[in-house]
């Protein structure tokens, strides 16, 4: 699957690495300061020293974990096709690093740093991941580099006041982005596994955390009024990249369901045992639905970049 230029890097090393490169990229992610202090920057509700509620670090943990599962899926149909596999250090290292540039607060303090950098070419949070991605500290393969690029125009370096937010990658990382295009004429399967772990997590670690922002009785109200269903159809419907999934908002709704009416009591019990196993069976639910579409998908990937 993987050939020399995967593994090449944007500046020679001074050293020669000693493990494999998808290793070395994983390990320099999991020493870096960027990803130690995702610990300090909130995901959905901002009370930072509530340990009941996740940071970036422990979404990081999370979609790492709902990644590694996909890929030993994928991987398994791989093998059985006598289809190379997908390297999981790679994945490790992605995961680990897809949110590194984010900023606290999610999209909205996205919007307000934008705000106030706009006539320095603005801020945007993949644009900031890939900008430290690539500082020679890291200076990690092109392979990992394009597993996280999910933007590919530019970002002018000067707006109108008034502008919206440009979802994009900075001027000063052309350099780094230009070769990934160059390299890669579509996007690597590993960017769309980080994708569809990130929107799992987001779609149900999420809701953990309402559960303790509100109180169980709050959170079951709103739970029964399809306000949460109707945001995570919006989330995951709007993703160009689910177009295809066959009836995609009936297995929403089904799963849905099936979380209410056989997950809710252990969610909401209080008791972490209880609230872990319900975690791990919706996570499980949530893949299996979804396991004919991104084997399908995955596979037919790695298919047609062998033929190339």
């Amino acid at each position: 699957m993987y050939k020399k230029y995967d593994k090449s890097r944007f500046s020679p090393e001074q050293e020669k690495i000693s493990i494999s490169e998808f290793r070395c990229d994983y390990q320099r992610i999991l020493r870096s300061p960027y990803f130690r202090i995702l610990h300090t920057k909130t995901q959905l509700i901002p009370f930072p020293h509530n340990h009941n509620l996740r940071n970036r670090l422990i979404h990081s943990l999370e979609v790492n974990e709902i990644a590694e599962i996909i890929t030993e899926r994928v991987n398994n149909h791989l093998l059985k096709n006598d289809l190379p596999t997908i390297d999981l250090n790679l994945i490790h290292a992605a995961t680990f690093a897809h949110d590194i540039g984010h900023p606290p607060f999610g999209h909205s303090a996205e919007r307000s740093l934008d705000n106030i950098m706009k006539c320095f070419g603005g801020f945007e949070s993949n644009a900031q991941t890939i900008r430290i991605v690539t500082e020679e500290s890291h200076n990690v393969t092109l392979r990992t580099v394009a597993a996280l690029l999910k933007h590919k125009n530019v970002i002018p370096l000067k707006r109108e006041e008034e502008a919206n937010l440009i979802k994009g990658y900075y001027q000063e990382s052309s350099i780094f982005v230009n070769k990934i295009l160059q390299t890669y004429n579509q996007p690597v399967i590993e960017e769309y596994i980080i994708e569809l772990a990130d929107d799992i997590s987001n779609a149900i670690y999420d809701i953990k955390d309402m559960v303790g922002f509100f109180s169980r009785n709050q959170f079951a109200n709103i739970l029964n009024s399809n306000t949460i269903l109707s945001l995570i159809l919006e989330g995951i419907t709007s993703n160009p990249n689910y177009k295809n999934i066959d009836n995609l908002e009936r297995i929403i709704n089904c799963l849905f369901n099936e979380i209410k009416d056989n997950f809710l009591e252990d969610f909401l019990s209080g008791q972490i045992s209880r609230e872990r196993y319900a975690l791990n069976k919706i996570v499980i639910e949530f893949i299996d639905s979804l396991e004919f579409w991104f084997i399908t998908k995955f596979c037919d990937l790695v298919t047609k970049k062998r033929k190339h």
